[in-house]
């Protein structure tokens, strides 16, 4: 019997080993950057950044300097999309994250999105104007009145 509990917590051992040695195996790195207007060269706060890498998917917003950090992120290629209201989405593909190192990247926010307002020509009040009425009511009117 006591061979038996020898055997299993061997076995227990190494599997829990081996578990650890599969996660110290995985290599990990840092994705950054920084969000700027092209036209103005200052940092744009609140952009959304996008990080993908087949089926794993992560967002940040940038901070009042335009930063952004995505840290302890596995090794490989990634795609980021960044975007701000008023501006085009922008993508790119294939940034690389090495191990033990941070992969850094300015995204330069330019294309502002135009918006096309709409013309209704002279003849046509988007707002009629209500003459103001005023009427004196009595408590009787009142009580009447529907809520």
């Amino acid at each position: 019997m006591i061979h038996l509990k020898n055997i299993l917590l061997v076995s227990f051992l190494s599997i829990g080993l081996n578990s650890f040695a599969q996660i110290d195996s995985i290599q990990f790195g840092k994705l950054a950057g920084k969000v700027i207007d092209a036209k103005t060269k200052k940092p744009i706060e609140y952009a959304v950044i996008t990080i993908e890498k087949d089926s794993f998917k992560k967002s940040k917003y940038s901070d009042k300097e335009g930063d952004f950090v995505f840290s302890n992120i596995s090794v490989g290629n990634y795609s980021i999309y960044v975007s701000y209201t008023g501006y085009s989405k922008m993508k790119t593909e294939n940034l690389y994250v090495l191990k033990d190192s941070t992969s850094y990247n300015v995204f330069v926010m330019s294309d502002p999105i135009k918006f096309i307002g709409c013309n209704f020509g002279n003849n046509h009040k988007l707002i009629e104007k209500d003459e103001p009425t005023q009427q004196n009511l009595n408590k009787q009117q009142i009580m009447r009145m529907p809520y």
